[in-house]
Formats: C-alpha cells, sequence, structure tokens
C-alpha cells in the first residue's frame, strides 16, 4: 500500500500544503480537490458531475483534464461498469518524494 492509500493521509491537505510546489492552476486545483472528494467517499464520477460542481464549462473542463493528465497527475480508465478518475500520479511526484 502506497503512503497516500493510508487511511490516516489526509489527502487533500496534503495538496494544499504543497500547492505551490504543484503549481495548479485555480481551476485545476478545483477540480483535483472535487476528483478527490469524490474517490475518498466512493462516489461516481463523470465529466457532467465535475461540470456541475465545479462550475466550469464544458470545454474548460475538457481543457483541464487534459493537462492533468498530460502532467501524469490524473488517469481516467474506463471499464464497462464506470469510468474511474485516479490522481495517483499527483501523489507519485517528486513534491511527493521528497
Amino acid at each position: 500500500m502506497k503512503w497516500y492509500e493510508q487511511k490516516y493521509v489526509n489527502r487533500r491537505d496534503w495538496i494544499l500544503d504543497n500547492l505551490e510546489n504543484l503549481k495548479l492552476s485555480p481551476q485545476e486545483l478545483t477540480v483535483v480537490m472535487t476528483i478527490d472528494f469524490y474517490n475518498e467517499n466512493r462516489t461516481d464520477i463523470s465529466m457532467d458531475i465535475l461540470q456541475k460542481k465545479t462550475g466550469l464549462d464544458m470545454d474548460e473542463l475538457n481543457r483541464v483534464v487534459s493537462v492533468l493528465c498530460a502532467r501524469h497527475y490524473l488517469d481516467i480508465m474506463a471499464s464497462s461498469r464506470n469510468v474511474q478518475f485516479r490522481l495517483d500520479g499527483l501523489f507519485d511526484t517528486d513534491t511527493a518524494k521528497d
């Protein structure tokens, strides 16, 4: 089990504490925090839900998701049952390792 998967780790606190090193824009931070919240509560996520919760228009949300994926902070994995938004890459950065 990785350090950020431990039940005593508050990942959103870690993100906020390392925000300047992660170099997330306000929109990226909003999307990351929303995804982490839904993942922690084991709630299904979709682009429609993210759009509704973040208030971003769909074009901006697509841009933000693309940037997060390009930085390897976010992985989106689809199966026949659901789509998973995984932020493991965010916690595997050099910032996290330090």
